[in-house]
């Protein structure tokens, strides 16, 4: 499967391309006469990406497959992460599913009944899906032949999850497993940015992923994607850990740690690599500099909250050398002063 290009889409790859989260989601979304045919025991990830390629930075897609009173069916997300909704969508999702039915053909290597595919749209934009549902809607016939031949005209209507009208509330009414719930519910306001106030309505989901088998890669995952959306003058990540558990903000304390520690070896690796070009490395150790300044600040955030004025300005002029020394000294700091000690 194609990797991700976007944020969105690892997010929302890294929770569901198991089939515990993915089967999660679909038994949730389907219609219920559905989800009682489906042997769920037999659900599997499939290969194959499906999407357009000029569109890989806006959606993302997985494949399932599980028997259907005996058949083999498949379930097919479509994650739609654009700000506008697609009047399209039924036409693009019809030539996805007959790109499907070409690939389904090829593997097996012989002319089979085209299995049913289920289309499932998850959309997280800034306003609700009002697109039509169906491919007939968007077919232009007059209403009285549509009605006289209704085999003329083609059909295709999919499943959407549209997580502009959930709340936490309705989010954990899913019953998903804890990293998927909190996955969907930062993809949910990412837009509006409202898990800086919504975080701690979802923090016993935090405490439960410290202890799934692989917690370290969910946290991150989740905390990565609040640090790559931010802009330039928000601290996602300290304000979302600073509404968790104790135990919950010292373990992403402890990723941000290791995240530090390894930008600033892959920094060292570049600037030996570089160090020929002098021009370029002065320009490559300022930008170099300006990040670890970012990650800095969002340390200060963790450990202390919001630093003052005087402190950003203090760690604006700092060098890369001042920059590294406080990093190291927060950890094991209680106080901003033990940071600025003898400084």
């Amino acid at each position: 499967m194609s990797e991700p290009s976007q944020p969105h889409d690892s997010l929302f790859k890294l929770a569901f391309s198991d089939t515990a989260s993915g089967g999660a989601l679909l038994r949730a979304v389907l219609p219920e006469a559905l989800v009682e045919r489906v042997d769920w025991a037999s659900l599997a990830l499939r290969s194959g990406s499906f999407t357009d390629r000029d569109l890989g930075g806006l959606e993302s897609d997985l494949l399932f497959s599980a028997d259907v009173d005996g058949r083999e069916a498949l379930f097919y997300f479509l994650v739609e992460h654009q700000s506008s909704v697609d009047a399209t969508m039924a036409w693009r999702l019809w030539r996805y599913v007959t790109r499907i039915w070409r690939w389904y053909v090829g593997e097996s290597k012989q002319t089979p009944r085209l299995p049913l595919v289920v289309p499932v749209v998850v959309y997280h934009g800034e306003r609700r899906w009002t697109a039509a549902r169906s491919l007939s809607e968007l077919v232009d016939v007059d209403s009285t032949l549509r009605e006289a031949c209704p085999e003329l005209v083609p059909d295709l209507r999919y499943v959407l999850e549209d997580l502009t009208e959930l709340d936490a509330s309705a989010l954990r009414a899913r019953s998903l497993p804890a990293f998927a719930t909190v996955a969907l519910w930062a993809l949910r306001t990412a837009s509006d940015r409202g898990f800086a106030t919504t975080a701690a309505e979802l923090s016993d989901l935090f405490d439960a992923l410290r202890e799934a088998p692989d917690a370290p890669r969910a946290l991150w995952s989740i905390f990565s994607y609040l640090s790559t959306i931010s802009g330039a003058e928000e601290d996602l990540v300290g304000v979302v850990a600073g509404q968790l558990s104790e135990p919950a903000r010292e373990d992403v304390m402890d990723l941000v740690e290791h995240f530090a520690e390894q930008k600033k070896e892959e920094g060292r690796a570049e600037g030996r690599a570089e160090g020929h070009a002098e021009g370029h490395a002065e320009g490559h150790a300022e930008g170099h500099a300006e990040g670890r300044r970012t990650l800095l600040l969002k340390l200060f955030t963790l450990k202390f909250g919001p630093p003052s004025e005087p402190i950003q300005k203090r760690i604006a002029a700092a060098s890369i050398e001042d920059i590294d020394r406080w990093a190291e000294r927060i950890l094991t700091a209680t106080t901003l002063e033990d940071v600025f000690v003898s400084e």
